[in-house]
């Protein structure tokens, strides 16, 4: 895709470092635009089929087994979505996950813990990974802000 004459790329890394007497910790995320390959690994599950009241053949969305499966299914997808944008951070080696292992994603939380990454640096970490992958709102709000600030106007009344 090409705008304005430049193409369009999914480009975007944030760089997070993190201060260490020793030595600082660097965290890298990329921009990751498409979700094939987890949806290749974890397919979404399925709701079972139901009859509502009219016999009407629908979805049992309402189903325990279904919400579980949808709950686990939903937590893998954020996981995935973490570890790949990470996989920019050079040198970054999990030691219990497993890319191919869907069950192994949610180690990479403990493996956090146990190397002494606080909560808050945890969260900073999941900030990249969002910021990298266009999901931060603050910075959408504060680029069509800047843009709108100064676009002629014949561009902003369109």
């Amino acid at each position: 895709m090409i705008i304005q004459g430049e193409k369009v790329t999914a480009d975007d890394e944030v760089v997070l470092v993190l201060p260490r007497q020793k030595k600082d910790i660097i965290f890298k995320a990329k921009h990751v635009s498409s979700y094939d390959d987890f949806d290749k690994i974890c397919p979404e599950p399925v709701p079972r089929k139901k009859r509502d009241r009219a016999g009407v053949i629908i979805n049992d969305v309402e189903d325990k087994k279904y919400k579980k499966d949808a709950m686990v299914w939903g937590d893998r997808r954020v996981s995935w979505l973490v570890l790949t944008s990470l996989q920019a951070t050079e040198g970054l080696e999990w030691e219990t996950v497993e890319m191919d292992k869907p069950e192994t994603w949610e180690n990479y939380r403990k493996e956090l813990n146990d190397s002494g990454i606080s909560q808050m640096e945890q969260n900073m970490i999941f900030d990249a990974v969002l910021t990298a992958c266009g999901f931060n709102e603050a910075k959408i709000k504060q680029a069509t802000e800047d843009f709108l600030a100064g676009a002629p106007k014949e561009q902003v009344d369109q």
